[in-house]
């Protein structure tokens, strides 16, 4: 506990010397109460894993409300809005008179979180559950195929048109990786025993892990040897890394994966605009940080995981056969299980990496949730359900943070 406390002291008092709060916007002592009672207070309750989803859903809508708020409440008070108002005699409140400006329209951008995130809550099911059984309305040909469509779609915007040679690579790649995902799918969702999806499905595993290493390796052994190497060093190169492990989590997750992850992206392309907010609209480093990782959680919680032993999703181990192997099998585990981790962690490294600072709050957060869950273990370690409940958040809770701190070493290194 002392060390954990130490660690978390030390984290803190750095982002908040280097000037990374600012107490005066609304959102950030809305962020305050949310982030204490979330990561203090309800570790110490039995019905969490209830609950958690929930207040990770409640606490990303009021804090995005509240933007959305102020940035609207800001461009209310500039002089082009009253002048276009005045021009034009709008007879509509000057609310709704503020989205028929399309310069104005970015107020609802960080209502697309909340949005994506209880869509993905309420309508996604069946992660890691057998698509044979044709229980879930995400398990059925037309919502994984069209899915697995727009996020093929939505990586060939991010490509570069003028790219070439590991790029192009990159990207033809990823296509190809969600074509034989899709096949994948398609043969498990039938009733034939014969018709696996295996092997296809090996193949979309395989592209995007061969794509991982070479790319990472190659980025630090620049690094190492202070090469001038710029090609590995541009955005084109972390984008392909986000779409390698992306491929690999839906991989072995399942069918429900895809609209998932869809819903995941939008919110990180919404992520990525509200960080380019500049002037009085530029919001602090801690609700940066603070967004990515309720999002990043919430994901965790809405694709069918918690934080308890018995919510593991078993399937994973056997995406690829119906023989069980050790070391595949706990591969595919954790990346089912920590994936989502894994995603939110590289975008928000990637994204954010002008500002150390955001990172450091996004450390810091998690680093505050392992505080409360250590507490919360030690002193319910007589409690009946310390075994099924306590333990089980302190185990999760320090990997989540052994991530965050592997990604912080990857950062130094890259």
């Amino acid at each position: 506990i002392f060390g954990i406390v130490c660690v978390l002291a030390w984290d803190l008092g750095g982002v908040l010397l280097d000037g990374g709060f600012v107490l005066l916007q609304w959102e950030v002592i809305v962020m305050i109460v949310f982030m204490v009672f979330y990561c203090v207070l309800l570790p110490f309750s039995n019905s969490y894993i209830m609950a958690e989803q929930h207040v990770l859903m409640m606490s990303i809508s009021v804090i995005c409300m509240v933007l959305s708020y102020r940035r609207m409440s800001i461009i209310m008070t500039e002089e082009w809005f009253k002048k276009k108002f005045d021009e034009n005699k709008m007879t509509l409140p000057s609310q709704y008179a503020l989205l028929l400006r399309k310069e104005a329209r970015s107020v609802l951008t960080p209502m697309l979180l909340p949005i994506c995130s209880r869509l993905h809550e309420l309508l996604i099911t069946g992660h890691g559950m057998d698509a044979s059984l044709h229980l879930h309305k995400a398990h059925h040909p037309l919502v994984f195929i069209s899915s697995l469509l727009v996020l093929g779609y939505m990586r060939s915007q991010h490509a570069n048109p003028k790219e070439q040679g590991i790029s192009l690579i990159n990207h033809q790649s990823h296509l190809l990786a969600l074509a034989c995902l899709g096949h994948s799918w398609w043969e498990k969702q039938t009733s034939d025993p014969e018709r696996n999806g295996h092997y296809s499905c090996l193949l979309a595993i395989a592209i995007p892990l061969f794509g991982i290493i070479f790319v990472t390796t190659r980025r630090i052994s620049s690094r190492l040897d202070k090469l001038d190497d710029r090609k590995w060093n541009q955005p084109s190169t972390d984008i392909a890394l986000f779409y390698s492990m992306l491929i690999l989590v839906m991989a072995v997750t399942g069918p429900s994966a895809a609209p998932s992850a869809l819903l995941f992206l939008i919110q990180m392309q919404a992520m990525r605009g509200m960080i380019q907010w500049t002037g009085p609209y530029k919001m602090s480093p801690a609700i940066i940080a603070a967004l990515f990782h309720l999002t990043t959680r919430h994901a965790f919680f809405s694709t069918n995981h918690a934080c308890a032993f018995n919510r593991l999703q078993y399937s994973a181990a056997f995406v690829i056969s119906n023989t069980f192997h050790f070391a595949t099998a706990g591969c595919f585990l954790f990346c089912n299980t920590f994936g989502w981790e894994v995603l939110g962690g590289g975008m928000t490294m990637t994204t954010t990496t002008e500002s150390d600072v955001v990172w450091r709050w996004y450390l810091v957060f998690q680093e505050l949730q392992m505080v409360g869950a250590v507490f919360a273990v030690t002193l319910m370690r007589r409690h009946l359900m310390v075994w099924a409940i306590f333990a089980p958040k302190f185990v999760f809770e320090c990997v989540f943070w052994v991530l965050r701190v592997g990604f912080f070493c990857i950062k130094t290194l890259l």
